[in-house]
């Protein structure tokens, strides 16, 4: 069957089965089978410290073509923490070191405070 744009599309599924095979488009190694139920489960018993995956640290998984679940969780957690400490500096910064400074209130300021409320009033009418 042809397609539009000339790409060609075969209604015989075992055509395909090699391309499936080779794990390019699932993401699993062929070699070990389609296992990935319980991709980001957990095992009762840790084989390697702060990592329950059977997987493992990794950083690459020896089932799929990715990253392990416990090698991308030091990433975000990395990031997580770098938000944290430098989101308090921040507000820190804010409270104790900034001074309030006089605003002139003229019709620039004023312009820029209705500027947003046009919009929504001129949905309500």
């Amino acid at each position: 069957m042809v397609a539009p744009m000339g790409v060609y599309f075969d209604d015989d599924i075992s055509s395909q089965k090699p391309i499936f095979e080779t794990g390019s488009i699932s993401g699993y190694h062929r070699v070990f089978g389609l296992r990935g139920s319980g991709y980001l489960s957990a095992t009762h018993s840790f084989k390697q410290p702060l990592c329950g995956n059977e997987e493992g640290w990794g950083p690459l998984s020896p089932i799929r073509y990715d990253f392990t679940p416990c090698f991308i969780d030091v990433w975000l957690a990395s990031v997580a923490v770098f938000g944290l400490v430098f989101g308090a500096l921040a507000v820190w910064w804010l409270l104790v070191k900034r001074r309030p400074t006089t605003i002139a209130k003229d019709w620039h300021f004023w312009t820029k405070q209705v500027g947003p409320c046009i919009p929504r009033c001129a949905e309500r009418t």
